[in-house]
């Protein structure tokens, strides 16, 4: 028999939240925003972080965010910035309240803070981890962040978020930022192995066509056809049901399970405008002039929560609930094409 593909703590509901919150409308979950503030410089980024920007929001929007996410029945923050979350000056500050209101946090970093007391406080603090590994190898790794160095940097945190105890829980609460391109490809099924060995969440998925992941050099240097990724999500499933017991539907974005978070998410970038997910053209209002509320209720998060029900295609007619990603779908062909759909890998890279 099949294993359930395991899961990070904090990373989705469960199905029966997901249930529960679908059929109340209730908010289960926010991307936080925090700074622009970066010090990489990767080549496919999807923000482009790098400085901080203009009119980031104060220490008190952002409480008063995550205190209306609260009211609205939020359980999980995941703290994915537009720079680097850790280096952000209020992150400890957002990390504390997220924990005053029994939510749980979820950080996305490159890891190069990570010192063995950074990762003892993240622990203290119930949180989640998913860490940057595009590739084992020194100097592919480098090429990726640009800047060199950034590897054996990324190792040393690996290892301190390892012994700090974050991989012997179950479900995991260390992950891995695996992002599949062609200068990689080959070494993904290590990574994946790797990963299912040591109780390591694998977050496996193509670079998502934003920012500089959009530029002319990220298509040519990285991206793959429709037909390679397809070839990939299969090879990484026949490990799974061979060497590990577990079985999934291939589709896109990430390997081994699909997005869902269009039924209970919303997003508040660092400058406060509040979205349903990061790569929606849509915005739903500001929280300078907007509650939290106001902006969950919006018509168009009624169509979104409702996407299955609006698509037309490929998608409409299968009884599959895995739709994909719109933020992939919107970045590719504009938020025009979220309802229709041709091809599932196609339509989602």
């Amino acid at each position: 028999m099949n294993k359930k593909v395991p899961m990070l703590k904090g990373w989705r509901l469960s199905d029966e939240e997901k249930k529960d919150y679908i059929k109340n409308k209730k908010l289960g979950m926010v991307y936080a925003g925090t700074s622009n503030i970066c010090d990489l410089h990767c080549l496919y980024c999807q923000t482009a972080g790098g400085k901080p920007l203009e009119g980031e929001m104060t220490l008190e929007e952002r409480k008063s965010v995550l205190d209306q996410a609260k009211e609205l029945g939020c359980k999980l923050v995941h703290l994915a910035g537009a720079g680097e979350p850790t280096i952000d000056p209020f992150f400890w500050n957002q990390i504390e309240h997220i924990n005053s209101h029994n939510m749980m946090p979820t950080i996305f970093t490159h890891g190069t803070h990570i010192t063995p007391e950074f990762a003892q406080r993240l622990q203290n603090n119930n949180c989640s981890v998913i860490i940057k590994v595009h590739s084992f190898d020194e100097q592919k790794q480098d090429y990726f962040a640009g800047v060199k160095g950034y590897s054996k940097k990324r190792d040393a945190a690996l290892k301190n978020l390892f012994e700090a105890g974050f991989a012997e829980s179950r479900p995991t609460r260390i992950g891995v930022d695996v992002v599949i391109s062609k200068k990689n490809i080959e070494e993904v099924p290590e990574i994946f192995r790797w990963a299912r060995q040591h109780n390591v969440f694998p977050e496996i998925k193509p670079i998502i066509s934003m920012k500089r992941g959009a530029s002319d050099f990220t298509k040519n240097e990285f991206d793959l056809t429709p037909d390679e990724t397809k070839d990939i999500y299969y090879k990484l499933l026949d490990i799974d049901e061979k060497e590990f017991g577990y079985t999934w539907k291939p589709s896109p974005p990430w390997v081994s399970y699909h997005c869902d978070y269009y039924y209970y998410h919303l997003l508040i970038t660092i400058q406060g405008n509040i979205k349903p997910c990061i790569g929606f053209e849509t915005i739903l209002g500001n929280v300078r002039t907007h509650t939290l509320k106001e902006c969950w209720e919006h018509p168009f998060m009624d169509k979104i929560r409702n996407i299955k029900k609006e698509l037309k295609g490929v998608c409409g007619d299968c009884p599959e609930d895995c739709y994909g990603c719109p933020c992939r779908r919107i970045a590719r062909r504009g938020e025009a094409s979220l309802f229709k759909t041709k091809d599932c890998f196609a339509d989602n890279m």
